[in-house]
């Protein structure tokens, strides 16, 4: 029995309840057949979507996206552990991984894409080399050109899928080398509604939604919140502020 397959049985199944989520023996001798296949091949698409079709088949997650995010960090988390040195297991474990990460994204697919359109779309998008980065559990989601200065980015922070599905209020953030800016661009920043915080070194804007949350909106009503405060607060940070710094 490989060192894959003892570590699964040890960790994976105490760490991620039963009532969580449901991991089958299966997953155990799948890990090995793409072991055994990645020492063979040099390609991963395949590998990605047999396990995408098995995981849809075999894996049972909780309808809840708070739980359903827990579970599945609990078992990126778990993989994520393994220091592995053998190349065609650790392939095998970054297979189980990206598809994990992208079921896990799933649960944000309307802002993700909302998002990623609104700063890349038309002939003049607002970003050339759009970058988008977020922890697994989505606490901050950062937004950047990769062709702006390093320590430049605007974004939400803090966030979470608590305070998407529970609170009537976001916090969307600007960050520019984690310090203040000159009182003259700091001024354009607080007419727009940005506060400087000492704390995250950042400028904050609290942004009312309303009645109910994020996820209390359907799809387009998601959309329509998300193109707005893109509009209002990121398109004045991209266009007036950043060329001043």
């Amino acid at each position: 029995m490989s060192f894959t397959i003892n570590w699964l049985k040890d960790n994976i199944h105490p760490m991620v309840p039963q009532k969580d989520i449901v991991l089958n023996a299966g997953i155990i001798q799948y890990i090995d057949y793409l072991e055994g296949l990645l020492g063979c091949s040099p390609s991963l698409l395949r590998f990605n979507n047999e396990f995408k079709k098995w995981f849809e088949e075999n894996i049972t997650l909780p309808d809840d996206p708070i739980a359903k995010n827990a579970s599945l960090y609990k078992l990126y988390d778990s993989l994520s552990e393994q220091d592995n040195d053998d190349t065609s297991k650790s392939e095998a474990i970054n297979v189980m991984k990206n598809l994990i990460e992208a079921k896990n994204d799933e649960l944000m697919d309307t802002f993700l894409s909302v998002t990623k359109d609104f700063f890349t779309s038309g002939l003049k998008p607002l970003m050339e080399e759009y970058h988008m980065n977020h922890h697994f559990t989505y606490y901050y989601i950062t937004i950047r050109d990769k062709k702006w200065p390093r320590g430049i980015d605007f974004g939400w922070y803090p966030l979470g899928l608590k305070k998407l599905s529970k609170s009537n209020e976001l916090t969307f953030s600007f960050k520019a080398y984690g310090k203040k800016l000159s009182d003259s661009v700091e001024l354009e920043l607080i007419k727009k509604g940005f506060v400087y915080s000492t704390k995250s070194k950042s400028y904050r804007k609290t942004i009312d939604i309303g009645n109910g949350t994020f996820f209390d909106m359907n799809e387009e009503q998601q959309k329509t919140f998300l193109e707005e405060v893109y509009r209002t607060s990121a398109v004045p940070i991209i266009k007036d502020i950043i060329p001043k710094i």
